[in-house]
């Protein structure tokens, strides 16, 4: 998990393949455990702020 929030309160990043309709989708660990609910695509529209933290950094 990042160090910090990401716009938008988004908390959790990873690199899994996206697809259209995963939205809303449980982010599982490597335990089997509930960590997560995927809430936008891998590459989001930029008007969006999502891809950057709160303080305008990136990760």
């Amino acid at each position: 998990m990042p160090p910090k929030s990401m716009a938008l309160g988004y908390r959790l990043g990873y690199t899994n393949e996206i697809v259209e309709g995963m939205s809303g989708g449980p982010i599982f660990n490597s335990k089997g455990l509930l960590v997560g609910i995927n809430g936008r695509m891998k590459y989001g529209e930029p008007a969006f702020g999502i891809y950057g933290f709160e303080d305008g950094t990136q990760p």
